[in-house]
């Protein structure tokens, strides 16, 4: 478990870096892939691989006795989140705060708490320096931004990290599912994935443009003759949708989220995970 004495210093330390870097032009749907983050990223590495290998070994822990418990040959939903408040980016660079508020929103909905979520996406554009015409970030500015509010919504057991997945090679789609399955069943946080859309099978005609990517919420997962799906909730004002994406095995193939994310991976410093 991560102990908040260290995620306190972790997040002003990466806060006050990112808070100085994150002032470009919006490219990517607002995907900061910008040599100076790179190079923050890179200084955290090792760090977060750590935290990530820890909360994968609870995670796969806590799984070997729910997966006992499951049926057999049937569709079942494996794990599931409710009070996901689907939101529509207001600008085609927003998809990093209109995310970060939809994952919010569930933990206000676990709380009871009130929560506007078109107020608080206006907010968080300003805590995240968007504007209409300009604003990027990172998978770990977002990280940041949601365990700011851990205390508020009581999820300080069970911060967000991030995690990437091409260093497990054919054993991406494992890790996919474990992490997915894990915290949706656990009830304890709302996954937000990294993906490329062109290998997405729930976008059509996009462009194979290396540098494009976009972010998702995800709010289930089930699974179907022995093969997993994951519920999408995308933001993207032209895409505005929620629907069950194949995840796939190995490093997955196109129409897979596993390939999606596999491949925006390899062509990305920004991890694919914020979990």
């Amino acid at each position: 478990m991560i102990e908040n004495q260290n995620l306190n210093k972790d997040n002003q330390h990466r806060f006050n870096l990112f808070n100085n870097e994150l002032e470009g032009d919006s490219e990517n749907e607002g995907l900061d892939e910008s040599y100076e983050s790179e190079k923050i990223m890179e200084e955290f590495a090792e760090y977060d691989k750590l935290i990530s290998e820890a909360k994968d070994a609870e995670l796969e822990e806590f799984l070997e006795n729910y997966n006992d418990e499951l049926p057999v040959g049937s569709i079942s939903t494996r794990a599931a989140i409710s009070g996901i408040t689907h939101l529509k980016q207001p600008y085609s660079h927003w998809c990093g705060p209109t995310n970060v508020v939809q994952a919010m929103s569930f933990h206000a909905s676990k709380q009871g708490a009130k929560f506007d979520a078109k107020d608080w996406l206006n907010k968080m554009g300003i805590l995240m320096h968007y504007s209409a015409k300009s604003g990027s970030t990172t998978s770990d500015f977002m990280k940041i931004q949601l365990n700011n509010f851990r205390n508020v919504y009581n999820f300080s057991s069970t911060p967000y990290i991030t995690g990437t997945i091409k260093e497990f090679g054919n054993d991406a789609a494992n890790k996919v599912v474990t992490r997915l399955d894990g915290v949706l069943k656990k009830k304890s946080n709302a996954p937000i994935v990294l993906v490329h859309q062109y290998y997405l099978d729930g976008y059509k005609n996009v462009n194979p443009n290396i540098n494009s990517g976009h972010y998702l919420t995800v709010g289930s997962v089930k699974k179907v003759a022995d093969k997993h799906q994951a519920y999408l909730y995308d933001t993207n004002g032209k895409h505005f949708t929620k629907w069950w994406e194949p995840i796939g095995t190995g490093k997955g193939k196109k129409g897979t989220l596993t390939k999606a994310m596999y491949e925006k991976n390899l062509s990305s410093p920004n991890p694919v995970f914020i979990y």
